[in-house]
């Protein structure tokens, strides 16, 4: 049986987002936090496009912080 690969965006979203509690954890160790965070809210991934010219952006994974700053998790594999 074949398994699922964490480097892939669909298994890391998932992952994540099924087990706040690691998605809590990856966000405190990636920003050196030194307390843990009181609040962490999973935002709609979606960028949308402001000027014709523009792309939309899906981001893996897009999160606010207690302190109202904003995260944008992205699964890279190179």
């Amino acid at each position: 049986m074949e398994s699922l690969k964490p480097t892939s965006d669909i298994v890391f979203k998932m992952f994540l987002l099924r087990r706040q509690e690691l998605l809590r954890h990856m966000v405190e160790a990636v920003l050196g936090r030194s307390s843990p965070l009181r609040e962490l809210t999973v935002l709609n991934p979606s960028i949308p496009k402001e000027c014709p010219g523009d792309k939309e952006i899906v981001l893996d994974i897009r999160v606010r912080l207690d302190d109202g700053s904003e995260v944008d998790l992205e699964m890279q594999t190179t």
